[in-house]
């Protein structure tokens, strides 16, 4: 949606108020017994409730003449990604539910349950991205930094967290489901690998630059790379081979849009993305939570995983710090230049 910047901004705070909401039913059905019917039941009156939001604000957006850019052909592609990107998300329960036992079922859909967290620091920092993307839209080179910042700054939650589920993942099952899922683990450690790309909004700068069509293309890829791996996968390494699907197809998706979102800002994937930082700090971050990890290891499951969230706290507290110093020393160098010029 390529909205005036001051609109988008009310498109930050439905994200927002949605995403509480999201995570909000997700608890309410962990604390009761769980069903999937009323999950995605209540995810679904969310995402209805959610778009009728947007044409409000797209309609009062219209009748001000605020538009940058929007056409019937954009909304549609945004709202059919909308309903694909739903099915993508269940399709791999919905579909086994009908094929394996409950039991198997159980142990695929505890270690796959998505973590509310990652989807609301993207739902979040996406929002903020569409503000700042809309309002340079024709200073490409900014757009970039832009894009390239929110790497920056989620990878400070986003790496640690993953190195935090990889190692101890066996310490969570045991203490959050008392040994019953232990089967689980294995499928959960291969669904984690998901999480290192999760580390912006990809779709962002095709949604501002009006390419929704290359996003919908992006879902469909999604979908048909994944349903093509999982009864080959399935076939090789069973449930784990759904999971790792999934995994595969998301990474392709991910790169589709990067590579498209490179070809808008006319530059180069490698331009857009500060690869040579994430590496650098995925590898620090494997490196901290791993001796951690060894250091502890002869500890009770609960204690280690109470001294492990401390440690990852601390290191993501750490890394924050330094980012957000490094970030203020940058803005009163540039300031100092401009006063300089001037």
């Amino acid at each position: 949606i390529t909205f005036h910047p001051g609109k988008v901004n009310n498109r930050f705070s439905i994200n927002l108020f949605y995403a509480f909401l999201y995570f909000v039913w997700h608890y309410y059905l962990v604390l009761r017994d769980f069903n999937i019917v009323y999950l995605v039941a209540g995810v679904l009156i969310l995402g209805i409730v959610r778009l009728v939001a947007y044409l409000v604000l797209f309609n009062k957006t219209v009748q001000e003449k605020n538009v940058i850019s929007i056409t019937l052909q954009h909304w549609f592609f945004i709202g059919t990604n909308e309903v694909i990107g739903a099915v993508a998300k269940w399709l791999d329960k919905l579909l086994l539910v009908y094929f394996i036992t409950p039991a198997e079922f159980g142990i695929f859909f505890n270690g796959t349950f998505e973590i509310p967290i990652f989807g609301i620091l993207i739902s979040v920092v996406g929002s903020l991205l569409l503000v700042e993307v809309s309002a340079n839209l024709f200073n490409k080179e900014k757009v970039i930094q832009q894009f390239q910042e929110t790497f920056l700054l989620l990878s400070n939650f986003v790496f640690p967290l993953f190195w935090f589920l990889f190692f101890f993942s066996e310490e969570i099952f045991h203490v959050l489901f008392n040994n019953r899922y232990n089967a689980s683990i294995a499928i959960f450690s291969l669904t984690i690998l998901i999480i290192p790309v999760r580390i912006t909004h990809y779709s962002a700068i095709l949604q501002c630059y009006n390419k929704a069509h290359y996003i919908l293309k992006g879902s469909l890829l999604d979908i048909f790379i994944a349903i093509m791996l999982m009864p080959l996968l399935y076939y090789i390494i069973g449930l784990k081979g759904i999971a790792l699907a999934i995994v595969i197809s998301t990474y392709v998706q991910s790169y589709y849009y990067l590579y498209h979102s490179a070809k808008v800002l006319q530059t180069t994937v490698d331009k857009l993305v500060p690869f040579k930082i994430l590496v650098s700090r995925f590898i620090v971050f494997a490196l901290l939570l791993g001796v951690f990890c060894y250091l502890i290891q002869d500890y009770d499951d609960l204690f280690i995983l109470i001294y492990s969230m401390i440690f990852l706290s601390v290191i993501i507290l750490c890394s924050l710090y330094y980012y957000f110093s490094k970030s203020k020393l940058h803005l009163n160098k540039l300031s100092y230049h401009t006063r300089k010029e001037n």
